[in-house]
Protein backbone atom coordinates (compact mmCIF):
# COMPACT_ATOMS: atom_id res chain seq x y z
CA UNK A 1 0.00 0.00 0.00
CA UNK A 2 1.25 3.46 -0.92
CA UNK A 3 0.65 6.24 1.64
CA UNK A 4 1.95 9.22 -0.37
CA UNK A 5 1.46 10.75 -3.80
CA UNK A 6 4.21 11.27 -6.35
CA UNK A 7 6.05 14.59 -5.77
CA UNK A 8 4.67 14.97 -2.26
CA UNK A 9 6.92 16.49 0.43
CA UNK A 10 8.27 14.01 2.99
CA UNK A 11 10.03 14.38 6.34
CA UNK A 12 12.31 11.84 8.08
CA UNK A 13 10.34 9.01 9.67
CA UNK A 14 7.26 9.53 7.51
CA UNK A 15 5.63 6.25 6.40
CA UNK A 16 5.68 6.15 2.60
CA UNK A 17 4.68 2.62 1.64
CA UNK A 18 4.44 -0.96 2.78
CA UNK A 19 4.20 -4.33 1.13
CA UNK A 20 5.56 -4.99 -2.35
CA UNK A 21 7.54 -1.74 -2.76
CA UNK A 22 11.31 -1.29 -3.17
CA UNK A 23 13.15 1.26 -1.03
CA UNK A 24 15.66 3.45 -2.86
CA UNK A 25 17.78 6.52 -2.12
CA UNK A 26 16.46 8.75 0.66
CA UNK A 27 14.43 5.97 2.29
CA UNK A 28 14.91 2.99 4.57
CA UNK A 29 12.90 -0.17 5.13
CA UNK A 30 11.90 -1.63 8.49
CA UNK A 31 9.61 -4.64 8.95
CA UNK A 32 8.28 -4.35 5.39
CA UNK A 33 7.48 -0.63 5.70
CA UNK A 34 9.33 2.13 3.82
CA UNK A 35 10.08 5.39 5.64
CA UNK A 36 11.63 8.68 4.49
CA UNK A 37 15.22 9.24 5.66
CA UNK A 38 15.55 12.87 4.54
CA UNK A 39 13.44 15.98 4.00
CA UNK A 40 12.57 15.98 0.33
CA UNK A 41 10.26 15.18 -2.53
CA UNK A 42 8.87 11.64 -2.94
CA UNK A 43 9.17 9.97 -6.34
CA UNK A 44 7.27 6.77 -7.05
CA UNK A 45 8.16 4.78 -10.16
CA UNK A 46 6.06 1.62 -10.36
CA UNK A 47 7.20 -0.25 -7.21
CA UNK A 48 10.27 1.92 -6.47
CA UNK A 49 10.03 4.66 -3.84
CA UNK A 50 12.74 7.29 -3.33
CA UNK A 51 13.06 10.68 -1.68
CA UNK A 52 15.22 13.35 -3.30
CA UNK A 53 16.53 15.59 -0.53
CA UNK A 54 15.84 19.30 -0.76
CA UNK A 55 19.25 20.03 0.67
CA UNK A 56 21.76 17.24 0.73
CA UNK A 57 25.38 16.46 -0.01
CA UNK A 58 26.27 14.38 -3.03
CA UNK A 59 26.65 10.65 -2.35
CA UNK A 60 29.02 9.12 -4.94
CA UNK A 61 27.66 6.43 -7.25
CA UNK A 62 29.63 4.27 -9.68
CA UNK A 63 29.65 5.59 -13.28
CA UNK A 64 28.61 9.14 -12.27
CA UNK A 65 30.45 11.97 -14.03
CA UNK A 66 31.71 14.55 -11.53
CA UNK A 67 33.75 17.72 -11.37
CA UNK A 68 36.42 17.69 -8.69
CA UNK A 69 39.01 19.98 -7.17
CA UNK A 70 42.53 18.69 -6.52
CA UNK A 71 43.17 19.07 -2.78
CA UNK A 72 46.37 17.07 -2.26
CA UNK A 73 49.22 15.60 -4.29
CA UNK A 74 50.29 12.04 -3.55
CA UNK A 75 53.18 9.85 -4.66
CA UNK A 76 51.19 8.21 -7.47
CA UNK A 77 48.22 10.56 -7.87
CA UNK A 78 45.94 13.06 -6.20
CA UNK A 79 43.17 13.44 -3.61
CA UNK A 80 40.09 15.10 -5.09
CA UNK A 81 37.23 16.99 -3.41
CA UNK A 82 34.06 15.83 -5.21
CA UNK A 83 31.60 18.01 -3.22
CA UNK A 84 30.78 15.09 -0.96
CA UNK A 85 31.55 14.03 2.59
CA UNK A 86 34.00 11.61 0.94
CA UNK A 87 37.13 12.52 -1.02
CA UNK A 88 38.15 10.58 -4.10
CA UNK A 89 41.48 9.26 -5.39
CA UNK A 90 42.82 9.88 -8.89
CA UNK A 91 45.75 7.68 -9.87
CA UNK A 92 48.33 9.00 -12.39
CA UNK A 93 47.56 6.12 -14.76
CA UNK A 94 43.87 7.13 -14.87
CA UNK A 95 44.35 10.57 -16.45
CA UNK A 96 45.93 11.59 -19.74
CA UNK A 97 47.91 14.82 -19.41
CA UNK A 98 49.95 16.65 -22.05
CA UNK A 99 53.74 16.31 -22.09
CA UNK A 100 54.41 19.30 -19.86
CA UNK A 101 51.09 19.26 -18.05
CA UNK A 102 50.53 18.26 -14.44
CA UNK A 103 47.86 18.66 -11.80
CA UNK A 104 48.36 20.83 -8.75
CA UNK A 105 46.25 21.75 -5.73
CA UNK A 106 43.29 23.87 -6.85
CA UNK A 107 43.04 22.46 -10.40
CA UNK A 108 39.66 21.25 -11.64
CA UNK A 109 39.04 17.91 -13.32
CA UNK A 110 36.07 16.26 -14.99
CA UNK A 111 36.07 12.55 -14.15
CA UNK A 112 34.03 9.38 -13.97
CA UNK A 113 33.61 7.43 -10.73
CA UNK A 114 35.18 4.04 -11.43
CA UNK A 115 34.86 2.25 -8.13
CA UNK A 116 33.38 2.77 -4.66
CA UNK A 117 34.00 0.51 -1.68
CA UNK A 118 31.58 -0.21 1.15
CA UNK A 119 33.26 2.57 3.17
CA UNK A 120 33.01 5.04 0.27
CA UNK A 121 36.65 4.95 -0.81
CA UNK A 122 36.17 6.37 -4.29
CA UNK A 123 38.40 6.01 -7.38
CA UNK A 124 38.18 8.29 -10.40
CA UNK A 125 38.95 7.86 -14.11
CA UNK A 126 39.77 10.97 -16.15
CA UNK A 127 40.96 9.87 -19.61
CA UNK A 128 39.10 11.08 -22.70
CA UNK A 129 36.42 12.45 -22.86
CA UNK A 130 37.24 13.43 -19.28
CA UNK A 131 40.30 15.32 -18.06
CA UNK A 132 41.65 18.57 -16.69
CA UNK A 133 39.39 21.62 -17.00
CA UNK A 134 41.56 24.55 -18.04
CA UNK A 135 39.32 27.58 -17.82
CA UNK A 136 35.84 28.73 -16.94
CA UNK A 137 33.73 29.50 -13.91
CA UNK A 138 32.86 26.97 -11.24
CA UNK A 139 29.26 27.16 -10.03
CA UNK A 140 27.76 24.98 -7.31
CA UNK A 141 24.14 23.84 -7.16
CA UNK A 142 22.51 21.24 -4.94
CA UNK A 143 23.24 17.79 -6.32
CA UNK A 144 19.52 16.97 -6.07
CA UNK A 145 18.81 19.69 -8.67
CA UNK A 146 21.23 18.38 -11.33
CA UNK A 147 18.57 16.35 -13.22
CA UNK A 148 16.39 19.45 -13.51
CA UNK A 149 19.35 21.49 -14.84
CA UNK A 150 20.16 18.84 -17.45
CA UNK A 151 16.52 18.31 -18.43
CA UNK A 152 14.87 15.44 -20.25
CA UNK A 153 17.41 13.88 -22.64
CA UNK A 154 19.71 16.89 -22.06
CA UNK A 155 17.21 19.39 -23.47
CA UNK A 156 17.61 22.07 -20.78
CA UNK A 157 21.41 22.15 -20.71
CA UNK A 158 21.48 22.13 -24.53
CA UNK A 159 19.14 25.14 -24.64
CA UNK A 160 21.24 27.01 -22.03
CA UNK A 161 24.41 26.29 -24.04
CA UNK A 162 22.79 27.56 -27.27
CA UNK A 163 21.23 30.69 -25.76
CA UNK A 164 24.38 31.75 -23.87
CA UNK A 165 26.99 30.61 -26.39
CA UNK A 166 28.66 28.71 -23.55
CA UNK A 167 29.97 25.21 -23.11
CA UNK A 168 28.64 23.95 -19.80
CA UNK A 169 29.91 20.78 -18.18
CA UNK A 170 27.68 19.46 -15.41
CA UNK A 171 28.83 16.99 -12.78
CA UNK A 172 26.32 14.74 -11.02
CA UNK A 173 27.84 16.15 -7.81
CA UNK A 174 26.40 19.65 -8.34
CA UNK A 175 29.50 21.37 -9.73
Amino acid sequence: MLYVKNKELAVPGMLLAEGDYIDEYGTHKEHGKIYASVVGVVYVDRRKVRVVGLKSKYVPKQDDSVIGIIVDERFNGWKVDINSPYEADLNQKDILLGRYQSLKVGDLIYAKIMRITEIFETSLYAKRPYGKLDNGILIEIHAARVPRLIGRKGSMIKMINEKTGSIITVGQNGL
